[in-house]
């Protein structure tokens, strides 16, 4: 697995990864964002908002066994 850089971080590069997966990845996070932006309730703002962070994340090289912060609770427990 190659080790890149970009923002002072570093990124691991998947190399089983096709440029056709990381196109899918990026227009599902866009997808996400569209449907964030529509969203009306802020909980399902919140929670389209945290799925195209995990797609950019996918498409710019975090995967399974890199570490990525929780998201937050989206709904409180009753």
């Amino acid at each position: 697995m190659e080790i890149l850089r970009r923002n002072n971080m570093a990124v691991r590069q998947d190399p089983s990864m096709t440029m056709l997966d990381r196109s899918y990845y990026l227009l599902r996070a866009e997808a996400e964002l569209a449907i964030a932006r529509a969203a009306t309730h802020p909980a399902a703002m919140r929670a389209h908002y945290h799925l195209a962070g995990y797609y950019l994340d996918k498409a710019h090289g975090m995967g399974r066994g890199d570490t990525v912060a929780p998201a937050p609770a989206v709904f409180s427990p009753a």
